[in-house]
């Protein structure tokens, strides 16, 4: 994946994943049951704390970041919730616009041969995966997933007559 591709693929999916926030009545944020417990606010700051933790690893230009990403996923993502959950609203909307405009704005300044070699970046898993590939998998492939997760609870939450 090319430069362009990368940013074509974070924009498109940024994109459907606010056109599934604005389906969210503002009064349904924090209702519970998207995922398990997880409120669609919960969601978006879950996947703020992903965009955030790759920022920080773009800057450093190293797998560094929160001890969490030493725990199994279930594990890490119950300590992120426990770590979110109690936010208001509108700082995680803000939070979460603010987090994406930094990621696009980093990766706007990052040579294109840097993001597609492996040797650019200190300790990426395998000591294969490019940088877009730790870009893809924490910022675009999380906004596809929740996007569905929001979508399918619209529609459960949202049953035709």
């Amino acid at each position: 994946m090319n430069k362009n591709e990368l940013m074509n693929t974070l924009s498109e999916t940024r994109f459907e994943f606010d056109s599934a926030l604005a389906e969210v009545d503002p009064s349904q944020m924090a209702v519970l049951g998207v995922i398990g417990a997880w409120s669609v606010k919960d969601v978006i700051a879950h996947i703020t704390w992903s965009v955030k933790e790759t920022v920080g690893m773009l800057e450093a230009k190293a797998l560094v970041g929160s001890e969490l990403w030493r725990l199994p996923e279930e594990q890490r993502n119950a300590a992120v919730y426990e770590a979110i959950q109690s936010r208001i609203l509108d700082k995680v909307m803000s939070e979460s616009q603010q987090a994406h405009r930094k990621l696009v704005d980093l990766i706007e300044e990052i040579p294109e041969h840097d993001l597609l070699h492996a040797d650019w970046f200190a300790g990426l898993p395998g000591g294969e995966w490019p940088p877009w590939r730790v870009i893809k998998v924490n910022v675009s492939d999380h906004y596809v997933h929740h996007t569905n997760d929001i979508q399918d609870w619209l529609v459960r939450s949202n049953p035709k007559s």
